[in-house]
């Protein structure tokens, strides 16, 4: 059978497939067509479709016309690392930081087609969407790969220690390279790596779980990689975390073991009673915390690096989730308040944030600072200024971010309008002036309109202002493959708002939905991301669009455009 997928450009994908064929081959396919990343496929109708199912199950017509939404940029580091690399939306790569250190821009921007990215200290491995692996940065820290490049194939997901990687491919095992100090030789172990679900990594050690629930480790013994003392205990495990030298395992019914360096966590008999029901556990650089069914939290390892949670225990109840840097942790709790403990001048006392710190969704960290994203967009950082705890020099443009990472001792922050921001060491990635994420060309198809004034009763203005990208499209009149709309409350609004947009022939629908602005007395700003509708091929440019404004449960204010495209 014949699927035709769509972009907004007007590019298509015409992919003969068997009706048994799961939906994300499809998608595969037509990312290698189009060159572009596709994060879903949805139905003729605009409903989202789950590629896990065949086309069969899908009732998907021979010759049906599927939209593809194509995949955003995303960011890859660690807190090893001195560079970051991003993958555009297109899936090419660029990087930025140390170019001693992994960030060798030209080597990255070779790349076409990558999925992801994952980082050892000094090196980078791309993970390409037809399952190939592509690395750069120092020989000395995994960029080279060339003597298992013929095994690298079918990969599904990479994991990084300090200087190695290792590859779970698509039939379970494992291929590892990189310096074998840190665990890039698997040799002593590679008989018994099959089946694996998953691995994780220390510095100097990795740890595979099999589908049976057990555990194959190798690499330094003194950091991991030596698990015989407790292979016993190692039964049905169902996640891995590592510290720097040591791992903590959850099993099936909550119970923690732990094994490594005893200094860094590898031993937790202290509190081993208390270690039961537990859904989450979080490493830091020689401490371990664990978060339980109940929402407390028990913690060990090193005191002064985050061991020890006792002076803020009382705290430490709904906790969500917890994060790390490399000496202190930051739980963030139901209520999206913020608890911090562990070295005061690595990020574990935020006293001089505490009360910009509400309604957090998300931490990231470098090895000594914090940066939480809050529900509003807005990014708060403590911790040492050096590694990215000051942000005043940015704070005007940590606006609508939506993905937040650290390195080594730098931050970069994705926006929503896809502009990247950094601070920190900018020698840990803490400078991207040079970084261009999302090239792109105007396209004139549409002028900037604005719009001031809402129907009747309406007790606030409301102004548009249109931005729109094109990177595919060969003609300045082409349709984007994404339209950015940037929209600006002012006044007093006194209820909280639901927002959607349509455009004319149905041809347009919005991602971005289900948007509620909170009543505040200054105004607010909504970035919103508008992508076609799976039934348009080939969209002709519209003539008017509808932006429709109003309460959760009462009568809809509506401001239409009707100003043809001259």
């Amino acid at each position: 059978m014949l699927l035709h997928v769509c972009l907004l450009s007007g590019s298509t994908a015409d992919i003969e497939s068997e009706p048994g064929s799961l939906l994300s081959d499809v998608r595969s396919r037509a990312e290698e067509v189009l060159d572009v990343g596709i994060k879903g496929l949805v139905s003729p109708e605009g409903q989202p479709l789950d590629e896990s199912r065949t086309l069969s199950e899908l009732h998907l017509a021979d010759g049906a016309s599927l939209g593809a939404v194509v995949r955003q940029a995303s960011l890859a580091s660690s807190q090893y690392a001195f560079a970051f690399a991003a993958v555009r939306g297109n899936g090419s790569v660029v990087t930025w930081g140390d170019a001693s250190k992994g960030a060798d821009a030209s080597a990255a921007s070779a790349i076409r087609g990558a999925a992801s990215v994952s980082a050892t200290s000094r090196a980078f491995a791309a993970l390409l969407r037809n399952g190939h692996v592509v690395t750069w940065g120092l020989r000395e820290f995994g960029s080279d790969s060339s003597e298992v490049q013929e095994e690298l194939g079918d990969v599904r997901a990479l994991c990084a220690s300090y200087g190695a990687f290792g590859a779970l491919r698509g039939d379970g095992k494992v291929i590892t390279w990189g310096n074998p100090l840190y665990g890039g030789s698997s040799s002593g172990v590679c008989d018994k790596l099959r089946n694996v679900r998953r691995i994780s990594a220390s510095a100097e050690a990795f740890a595979a779980i099999l589908d049976n629930g057990r555990v194959v480790t190798w690499g330094d013994p003194e950091s991991g990689g030596n698990s015989r003392d407790v292979q016993d205990q190692l039964r049905n495990v169902q996640s891995i975390v590592a510290s720097q030298a040591a791992f903590a395992a959850v099993l099936a019914g909550g119970r923690v073991v732990t094994w490594g360096d005893p200094q860094f966590g590898g031993l937790s008999r202290n509190v081993a009673a208390e270690l039961f029901e537990v859904e989450e556990i979080v490493a830091a650089q020689a401490a371990f915390a664990a978060r339980r069914a109940d929402g407390s939290v028990v913690t060990w390892g090193r005191q002064r690096l985050g061991g020890d949670s006792g002076p803020v225990r009382s705290s430490l109840t709904s906790v969500r989730k917890i994060f790390a840097s490399a000496r202190a942790f930051a739980a963030v709790r139901t209520n999206g308040q913020v608890v911090t403990w562990g070295h005061p001048d690595h990020g574990g006392n935020s006293a001089s944030v505490q009360g910009q710190l509400h309604s957090v969704e998300h931490i990231a960290a470098t090895q000594g600072a914090f940066a939480a994203l809050r529900s509003d967009g807005k990014v708060v950082t403590w911790g040492d200024s050096k590694e990215g705890g000051d942000s005043r020099a940015v704070q005007e443009e940590l606006s609508a971010v939506q993905t937040l990472l650290g390195s080594v001792a730098a931050f970069a922050a994705l926006r929503g309008d896809g502009q990247l921001v950094t601070w920190g060491d900018p020698m840990a990635g803490g400078d991207s002036t040079k970084v261009v994420l999302k090239p792109s060309r105007p396209w004139t198809g549409w002028q900037g309109r604005k719009v001031t004034g809402l129907s009747q009763n309406a007790p606030y203005d409301l102004q548009i202002v249109e931005r729109c990208t094109n990177s595919a499209a060969d003609s300045p009149a082409a349709m984007p493959e994404e339209v950015l709309w940037t929209l600006q409350f002012s006044g007093l609004v006194v209820f909280s708002l639901l927002l959607w947009i349509t455009c004319c022939e149905d041809q347009f629908s919005l991602c971005y939905s289900g948007n509620e602005l909170q009543p505040q007395s200054d105004g607010c700003v909504l970035h919103v991301s508008m992508l076609p509708k799976a039934s348009t091929a080939s969209a002709t440019r519209p003539g008017y669009w509808d932006i429709h404004i109003g309460p959760h449960s009462s009568s809809t204010y509506v401001v239409t455009d009707t100003q043809e495209d001259s």
